[in-house]
């Protein structure tokens, strides 16, 4: 197939995503028609059984659904995993007060003192 376009331009592969036509293949011109192209257009692939032009706009769908569920699972992971490392830098400050209390309570006298039992 000559891949030159009416105003003698490189044709080029697009992918077509209507519901028609689902990943069907086409050449056309470089520059869309309000771009000063020449309107070139030519299917490079056969024409789809009805099955596909069916099945494949459904599958399209679940596919974005499930990217935007991705997206929205990853974020909610950025916001546990900042939690977590939050809570355990406060656990970390109480537990260096609390040492640094016992500390200083200790200080005092320069004894250790048994605690009754």
């Amino acid at each position: 197939m000559n891949n030159i376009c009416y105003c003698r331009r490189l044709a080029v592969i697009r992918c077509s995503w209507t519901d028609a036509n689902p990943g069907r293949r086409f050449y056309s011109c470089e520059l869309h028609r309000n771009a000063g192209g020449c309107g070139f257009f030519v299917w490079l692939d056969p024409p789809m059984c009805e099955r596909s032009r069916n099945v494949i706009p459904g599958l399209l769908g679940s596919t974005e659904r499930l990217q935007v569920e991705l997206q929205i699972a990853r974020r909610r992971e950025k916001r546990v995993w900042i939690a977590v490392v939050i809570s355990w830098l406060i656990f970390v400050l109480l537990i260096w007060l609390g040492a640094s209390e016992r500390s200083e309570m200790g200080q005092g006298s320069g004894e250790m003192k048994e605690l009754p039992m």
